[in-house]
């Protein structure tokens, strides 16, 4: 059986969904990546499975019907919620404009891929045969032998995109980040990616340092360099967040750091993970105290992606659904 996926940009999606697909080798099958965006038929005629990220647009429609006019089989992979993007997302005109041809391709697909429970249950009603694969932590060009140990160093870190506007600017949340930063000038805030300047203006000391967005493999360096013993990370509770995975947990963890997040949303209640309201109150308590709590909740948190979410295990998924379109 021969396999191929389209491979077009280089995001973290494509780290996180497709990547892992270079590592599973098999005597019954072989895959091959593609840049092509011109898809024709051609393109995937020798080919029995097509696995697509993201299918959605007129565009992807059209690819997965030319693939099922030649009898394929096509799997969808899904890392968001793309039926629920909310009006603040800089994609979200995109995404509304296509939202019935996503549901088309999530329909059309033989079976469906997709990162969380929540993305399961939104995609429900328009495909039977949908499958959770987690994202992972890449223990192949990240090892578990070479993973940060917790050090309380006393630097934080924050991490993310121009999506996140609107997590950032919720009622409260700001005004926290503020207060949290000045209100611990002995602290060193790295914050990596999209820059907000409502929150740099108000700042008091020199102790925020910015550094612009990278790629996923470039931020895992960086903060594996920064080794942060601290890591936050807000999101509002909506219908979008709630299908949001744990990358960053993956990353800042393996950093050394201890994780704080929304408890609120599904892929946030890991072991070791702290609500984010709980922090401005922890980081008053004496350093002793703080470094106790901060250590045993990473290592809780370590301890959970070693068990469950290393790629090296979650292609052992990835590997059983693909033989199942074995012939």
């Amino acid at each position: 059986m021969k396999l191929l996926y389209f491979d077009h940009y280089s995001s973290a999606s494509e780290y996180y969904r497709l990547l892992p697909l270079d590592y599973i080798k098999s005597p019954d099958f072989t895959i091959t990546r593609s840049t092509e965006k011109n898809i024709t038929f051609a393109t995937i005629n020798d080919y029995d499975v097509i696995i697509f990220l993201r299918p959605s647009s007129q565009a992807h429609l059209n690819a997965i019907n030319l693939c099922k006019d030649q009898h394929k089989k096509i799997i969808g992979d899904f890392d968001d919620d793309c039926l629920h993007v909310p009006p603040t997302n800089p994609m979200y005109g995109t995404y509304e404009a296509e939202k019935q041809s996503t549901i088309r391709c999530i329909a059309l697909c033989d079976e469906v891929w997709v990162a969380t429970e929540s993305i399961k249950r939104s995609f429900r009603l328009y495909n039977k045969n949908i499958h959770i694969i987690p994202n992972s932590h890449n223990d192949t060009i990240f090892p578990v032998n070479k993973k940060k140990p917790f050090t309380f160093n006393k630097v934080a870190m924050w991490r993310g995109g121009g999506s996140h506007i609107a997590d950032i600017y919720a009622t409260g949340v700001a005004e926290g980040i503020v207060d949290l930063i000045n209100d611990n000038p002995l602290w060193i805030f790295y914050w990596l990616g999209q820059r907000f300047e409502f929150i740099e203006y108000r700042l008091k000391n020199p102790n925020f340092f910015y550094n612009e967005g990278a790629s996923t493999i470039q931020f895992y360096k960086m903060m594996h360099g920064f080794q942060p013993c601290m890591f936050f990370y807000p999101l509002e509770t909506t219908t979008f967040n709630q299908s949001k995975s744990n990358c960053s947990f993956l990353e800042s963890v393996y950093s050394g750091a201890a994780y704080f997040g929304n408890t609120a949303l599904p892929e946030m209640q890991k072991p070791g993970i702290t609500d984010l309201k709980e922090l401005l109150g922890l980081m008053k308590l004496p350093d002793n105290k703080l470094e106790k709590i901060l250590k045993k909740n990473h290592e809780a948190s370590w301890k959970y992606i070693q068990e469950h979410l290393l790629l090296s295990k979650i292609n052992l998924t990835r590997m059983e659904r693909l033989l199942k379109f074995v012939k």
